[in-house]
């Protein structure tokens, strides 16, 4: 197996992606920090374009990882707590990042919070790891954290 064939073997079943110029169909709310703004923004965005699903469970997101909020207000302070340490993990390691949120790509009816990171001594290997998934099921919202220390909570999709 060359080098690049295992880089990727490693990287795609924890749901990383690398790609250049990337975009998206539908809106995409990006931000480097949590400012009151961002929060807000954030918020509505949930509440805009968050799609009730049938069943809660997908291949990758199952049930018994999965957070669960009666309202968007609690998903959402949990999901600052999420990325207030992925930030300063982030900056402890001293790379170039930026966070953003759109739906999952294989499924409209998830939504996600990327962080696409780069090297920032050397500006190679941009990255992007799916951190959070959120789902609407039975009016309660549900949150995957998909990064841990040890193993994925979950993919995404």
């Amino acid at each position: 197996m060359n080098i690049f064939n295992r880089i990727k073997y490693f990287f795609v079943p924890a749901e990383y992606y690398s790609a250049e110029n990337l975009t998206f169909e539908n809106p995409s709310l990006e931000f480097k920090e949590l400012e009151d703004e961002t929060i807000l923004n954030t918020t509505e965005y949930v509440k805009k374009y968050l799609i009730e699903v049938q069943k809660l469970d997908t291949k990758n997101l199952k049930s018994k990882n999965v957070f669960e909020f009666e309202k968007v207000d609690d998903l959402i302070v949990f999901i600052i707590k999420a990325l207030e340490f992925d930030y300063k993990e982030m900056e402890a390691e001293k790379w170039k990042f930026e966070y953003f949120m759109n739906h999952y790509f294989l499924d409209n009816k998830t939504i996600c919070i990327y962080n696409k990171f780069t090297n920032a001594e050397t500006e190679v290997g941009n990255m992007i790891l799916t951190l959070i998934s959120i789902r609407k099921f039975n009016g309660k919202y549900y949150c995957w954290i998909n990064v841990d220390d040890n193993e994925p909570a979950g993919n995404s999709g």
